[in-house]
């Protein structure tokens, strides 16, 4: 969604925009030019997208990008900042025209499984407090936020008024919506996608590995399991 806000913004049709995949509004013809962008989400344009990506090959027709520009009076929206992951970070949502973030007060793994259906991710679904994808700013537009997890977005929870709180920053919601299992790696921080930090996964949470007695015939199981 963070990319397809930066669509609708260079074209002049608001700030949110809901992306959609495999082609929902048919298959176009000719060369592909991207492969991912990127997006932070407040960009003025696609070009200025810095994560993006040209294309090498992988996509195939049947697999165009797509996507809804919302007025600004649509129905509760919601969105997310400050993860590594597509699938994880600090939720916000979007009311009378401006983002704002989820006091964390009573925020559990039922409200979490709500925001990844609304965003369109399946996976194990996570609550997170106290700001673990960072503080946001702005105005603090929930609390006590109080889902049953049958929910289909955000706004079909009980919640306490707008903008009514007794938060700061540093407890802002987040949510992961991990399609991984215990044991998966990862690496994290490098310039490439074939290096960086080790991070392995576990009940939920990423963590580091030690370097002790830590060899090239380790290294080379990390490769093989990401497909390098």
């Amino acid at each position: 969604d963070r990319d397809a806000g930066v669509i609708c913004r260079q074209l002049g049709l608001g700030e949110i925009g809901t992306a959609l995949q495999h082609s929902q509004f048919g298959t176009g013809s000719g060369l592909f030019h991207y492969e991912r962008l990127g997006c932070r989400g407040d960009e003025g344009s696609l070009s200025d997208c810095r994560s993006r990506t040209f294309v090498t090959g992988d996509c195939s027709h049947g697999n165009e990008a797509g996507l809804l520009c919302a007025p600004p009076e649509a129905a509760l929206l919601c969105a997310w900042w400050g993860g590594e992951e597509d699938f994880e970070g600090r939720v916000e949502v979007f009311h009378k025209g401006r983002w704002g973030t989820v006091c964390d007060d009573q925020w559990d793994d039922s409200d979490a499984e709500v925001v990844c259906r609304q965003l369109g991710f399946g996976g194990l679904a996570k609550a997170w407090s106290w700001a673990h994808y960072g503080q946001g700013s702005g105005p603090i537009m929930l609390d006590v936020v109080q889902c049953t997890g049958n929910e289909l977005f955000l706004g079909q929870c009980r919640h306490g008024d707008w903008e009514q709180h007794n938060c700061d920053h540093m407890e802002d919601a987040g949510v992961s919506c991990s399609p991984y299992t215990d044991g998966v790696v990862r690496l994290v921080g490098g310039d490439s996608p074939w290096e960086g930090r080790v991070e392995v996964l576990h009940n939920g949470d990423w963590g580091t590995v030690c370097d002790d007695q830590w060899s090239e015939q380790h290294a080379q199981v990390v490769c093989r399991e990401l497909g390098y």
